[in-house]
């Protein structure tokens, strides 16, 4: 069998990829990416090859079985190619999940709680408030404005980006609490696998991807994440984002990832091979409903060079550097393989180059020739 995996340079992508060879090794990988990797060697044993080209090109020129989008952006793109053999859902439930105002508005009429919503007209926004773009678009826009002013060029910074194709920004109240995320798999509108967790660290630490995350279940998430993907009539897998606030017991859906996650591999960690729950559903074969909370194990997953250790360095969290020296927690090192954790590294020592005693910089001009 034959399978392409699009943007071959994401960490879950080559995290897809390393749990499909360990299941079926007989598999053949493309992996598909819009640029250049600098080194090779971290993705070979992953994948077959990568090839740089765009995804009506492969699909059209590269005999396949199956093709499995990562990004946004690839999801978009396959959704609307006719006949493309893909798990995908339907193209009318993926655009009210890519856009957060009509996902905010679906989730209030099924009686999912959210943050209240404020437009730039109203005159009673609470500060700091929250104003991110309405349009998933593979990065993070998001600001957290402290008075009128700020918000005001928060917003037109928002808006007048290229990914949100005009569409008017979300302005929410701002609400405290951690990450929780609802990760499902669906076959035809029916929920088949699922796993959840919840944010220890991310980066940025103002708002971005967890760089730790850990395993877990929480009941009040798990009916509304899948009360929303079941009304979608959902197919393939999605992440439902929520955040949680352990003081009041309160839990706000923040949106719908209708698409493959950062934190993949923790899922994949836990025990949910989604590569091949992809190859199983486009070989037409019904996979079996687990449900149960124990259906998947408690996992500590931690994305050092993706961010962790950045973000632990700039909020000078020495406690969760020191955890690094426990046990019982996983890392994506072993994914990313050796070369590639050098690269990385290196490109980690440059960015904090101010941060770093003289005696470094010697170290990281070795590690990293474009220092």
């Amino acid at each position: 069998m034959k399978l392409i995996i699009t943007d071959a340079l994401f960490k879950h992508s080559r995290a897809l990829a390393r749990y499909l060879k360990s299941s079926c090794p007989d598999i053949e990988i493309i992996g598909l990416s819009e640029e250049k990797p600098r080194l090779w060697m971290p993705y070979k044993k992953h994948f077959s090859n990568i090839l740089q080209m765009g995804i009506h090109e492969a699909v059209s020129s590269i005999p396949h079985d199956l093709i499995i989008p990562v990004s946004s952006h690839a999801v978009q793109v396959c959704i609307q190619i006719p006949h493309i053999k893909a798990v995908l859902p339907d193209h009318t439930d993926f655009c009210t999940a890519m856009d957060k105002s009509k996902t905010l508005q679906l989730a209030e009429s099924l009686g999912i709680p959210t943050p209240r919503s404020f437009t730039m007209e109203d005159d009673n926004i609470p500060f700091p408030c929250v104003v991110k773009g309405s349009v998933e678009a593979g990065k993070y826009l998001v600001n957290y404005p402290k008075d009128r002013e700020s918000l005001i060029a928060a917003y037109h910074q928002i808006q007048t980006d290229q990914s949100q194709k005009r569409s008017l920004p979300i302005i929410q109240e701002y609400v405290s609490g951690v990450g929780l995320g609802f990760f499902g798999f669906y076959q035809r509108g029916v929920l088949k696998r699922f796993y959840m967790h919840e944010r220890i660290r991310e980066y940025p630490t103002s708002g971005g991807a967890s760089t730790a995350a850990k395993s877990i279940f929480h009941f009040e998430a798990y009916q509304y994440g899948k009360r929303i993907l079941d009304h979608l009539n959902w197919n393939g897998a999605a992440m439902v984002e929520f955040k949680y606030n352990s003081d009041t017991e309160q839990l706000w859906l923040m949106e719908v990832n209708p698409k493959f996650w950062g934190s993949t591999e923790l899922g994949l960690a836990a025990g949910l091979n989604f590569g091949e729950m992809l190859v199983k559903s486009i070989n037409g074969q019904e996979i079996e409903p687990i449900l149960s909370p124990d259906s998947y194990r408690r996992v500590t997953m931690r994305w050092p060079l993706d961010g962790d250790l950045h973000s632990m360095i700039e909020e000078r969290n020495t406690k969760a550097l020191k955890s690094y020296f426990a046990r019982h927690y996983e890392t994506n090192l072993k994914t990313n393989g050796f070369l590639c954790n050098i690269y990385l590294a290196a490109k980690l020592l440059k960015s904090l180059r101010c941060r770093l005693p003289p005696q470094m910089y010697r170290i990281r001009s070795f590690l990293s020739p474009d220092a």
